[in-house]
C-alpha cells in the first residue's frame, strides 16, 4: 500500500513564513509530489500513521485564516 510504504511530510512555513499545502512522499530513494494539496495550505499540522486502516491521518495545523480543526486521511492516492 502506497500511504505505508513511503515516508509521509505534509505542510510547512517555507523561508519567507507563507504557509505551504504540499504533499511530498519519499519511497527511500527519491522525493516526490502527488500533486494533491486538499487540506490546504497548513503549518505545524500532527499526522500519524493508522496501521489498521493503512492511511496516514492528518489533524489540525494553521491555516493564513487560523488554527484548523479538520481531519483528512491520506490513502495512498488522495485524502478524503
Amino acid at each position: 500500500h502506497a500511504a505505508a510504504n513511503h515516508v509521509v511530510l505534509y505542510g510547512g512555513i517555507d523561508p519567507a513564513g507563507t504557509r505551504i499545502g504540499m504533499l511530498r512522499l519519499h519511497n527511500g530513494s527519491a522525493w516526490t509530489n502527488p500533486g494533491d494539496s486538499a487540506p490546504g495550505r497548513l503549518a505545524y499540522p500532527r499526522m500519524v500513521y493508522d496501521s489498521q486502516r493503512t492511511r496516514v491521518v492528518l489533524f489540525g495545523g494553521e491555516s493564513p485564516t487560523g488554527a484548523s480543526d479538520k481531519t483528512w486521511a491520506w490513502t495512498g492516492s488522495a485524502w478524503n
